[in-house]
């Protein structure tokens, strides 16, 4: 019995830090995703801000 509870600690150590890593990951990917995303509303600004002054409001659509 102590050898199997032994075993599930380590079971359970193993899924928290697996699970720390998943989350680490799907932070990092939300973040990556964010800024592809921004990436492509920059681009979009410019297009259609490309003739205006600088100072023009690109609004967001």
């Amino acid at each position: 019995l102590r050898h199997s509870l032994r075993y599930s600690l380590k079971a359970n150590v193993f899924l928290k830090n697996s699970l720390r890593r998943s989350h680490e990951a799907n932070v990092f990917f939300k973040i990556a995703e964010g800024v592809a995303q921004g990436q492509i509303f920059f681009k979009n600004c410019l297009r259609r801000c490309r003739g205006r002054s600088l100072g023009a409001n690109c609004s967001k659509s």
